[in-house]
């Protein structure tokens, strides 16, 4: 099924409203364990990331050092 033009706008529109990006490089062997990971847990790298963050902040984990 074709997606019309307009849904693509309106879809645009509603992620800049409601989404920011955050955009990172990442060395070829870091991309592929997480991204083996998630696949073998079957979620998005978007829902790996958000959750080792929380993790982090929860813990209180200084990754600065």
């Amino acid at each position: 099924m074709a997606v019309s033009k307009a849904h693509i706008k309106a879809s645009n529109k509603y992620n800049k409203a409601n989404y920011k990006q955050l955009n990172i490089n990442l060395k070829p062997d870091d991309f592929s364990i997480i991204d083996e990971h998630c696949k073998d847990h079957g979620i998005s790298k978007a829902a790996f990331v958000i959750g080792a963050c929380k993790y982090c902040i929860d813990n209180n984990i200084d990754l600065s050092k």
